[in-house]
């Protein structure tokens, strides 16, 4: 396939639709192709939505480094609906202004990325405490899916990518050693998983998983996860309400000691249109992995880790 040469982006905007189409006919993730059996799940995009993807898409395929511009518009326009092949690889990125907002609560000199995604998150984070001489934080990203990765190494080079399900976790921890805080906006809800996480927790959750997996190499997590999920409700509420946590969260609470906590004051309803293809309640909730009850924690981890708590395996 060949090349598509450097076309700053006022120029590309400026392109006939004849062109545009021309141009997306040729790329491979452009546009997903029409649903057979056992195929693609075909998102139902607007001619702008799929203008600006095929764009996204150009970009990618450049020989070169991305300007942050370019990065900025790949990570707004480029469309994960058009690689879904199936319900469980649905995936909704976190808009612009709320992954700002989430990097607020963000801090440390290691920060791991669970179910990046094509690293929205991380790219938020890349310029946290950065001043010359003293670089940025080092990110590492963890997605299972190779088209996001493939992508994220484009927008987020300077992370380290990792292809893998976050549920691996548990047999990567000595090669990614710990971190000072795990961002994510993991799935929601019932999602198929390999394995659970090796914690009390055996529920449908998948975000507690992601959480209680994120306890096993970091010190502290900063969460996006539906409102429904947390012990309180502040976006979209007159009044911030606390002890709303269900019988599923009290389930995640008592088996892994893990406390959900609320933000600093967003109310994240205000990026409620900014989802693609979706419109989800959710809140920014942190946890504390190191003040967790001594009664959850690993004997054996405990002693390696003179005293930091970490998740039970039973």
């Amino acid at each position: 396939m060949t090349r598509t040469k450097h076309i700053p982006l006022r120029d590309m905007r400026l392109g006939t639709p004849a062109r545009i189409r021309a141009r997306r006919t040729y790329h491979p993730l452009a546009r997903p192709k029409p649903s057979t059996k056992g195929g693609l799940v075909v998102a139902k995009l607007s001619h702008e939505q799929e203008r600006e993807h095929a764009k996204a898409c150009q970009l990618i395929d450049l020989p070169r480094d991305l300007t942050d511009e370019e990065r900025a518009f790949v990570l707004d326009n480029w469309q994960a609906s058009c690689t879904a092949r199936s319900a469980s690889d649905r995936a909704y990125f976190t808009p612009a202004g709320l992954a700002r907002d989430m990097a607020v609560h963000v801090g440390g000199d290691r920060i791991l990325d669970l179910a990046a995604g094509i690293g929205r998150l991380a790219f938020h984070c890349r310029d946290l405490r950065a001043r010359p001489p003293r670089p940025g934080p080092e990110l590492v990203c963890i997605e299972r899916n190779p088209a996001y990765v493939r992508v994220g190494r484009r927008v987020l080079p300077e992370a380290r990518w990792i292809c893998a399900d976050i549920t691996a976790i548990p047999r990567m921890r000595d090669t990614l050693g710990e971190f000072d805080c795990v961002i994510s906006n993991p799935p929601y809800g019932a999602i198929p998983r390999a394995v659970d996480a090796t914690s009390g927790y055996r529920g449908r959750r998948f975000e507690y998983h992601a959480i209680a997996l994120a306890a096993m190499v970091a010190r502290r997590g900063v969460f996006l996860v539906p409102q429904v999920a947390v012990p309180f409700r502040y976006s979209g509420m007159p009044r911030i309400e606390s002890g709303t946590g269900d019988a599923e969260y009290r389930k995640f609470a008592a088996a892994t000691g893990i406390e959900l906590e609320m933000n600093c004051g967003i109310d994240t309803t205000q990026y409620r249109q900014d989802w693609q293809g979706i419109a989800s309640q959710v809140e920014i909730v942190h946890a504390d992995f190191t003040e967790r009850s001594v009664a959850t924690a690993r004997p054996e981890a405990a002693q390696e880790r003179h005293g930091q708590l970490a998740l039970s395996s039973h």
